[in-house]
């Protein structure tokens, strides 16, 4: 998980989280991803709604493992 405050400034911590095997959780509403029109994010990051955030431990913990193999391939 990077934390990064309203207005990005997470670039570098998501890069190195995508190439060290782990799997970013984009917590933030209305918002687009540095190049999502050409990265499918979906297929190496989770989205969250800020409104979840209570329930997040639930929400990771019903990623299915073939699913987490997968993100980090």
């Amino acid at each position: 998980l990077a934390v990064s405050g309203k207005g990005g400034g997470w670039g570098m911590r998501f890069g190195s989280a995508v190439v060290t095997g782990c799997i970013p959780v984009i917590i933030m509403d209305n918002t687009t991803e540095v190049f999502e029109e050409l990265l499918p994010y979906d297929k190496f990051a989770l989205r969250v709604a800020e409104a979840d955030i209570p329930r997040l431990h639930e929400i990771l913990a019903a990623v299915p493992e073939e699913t987490v193999h997968s993100m980090q391939a």
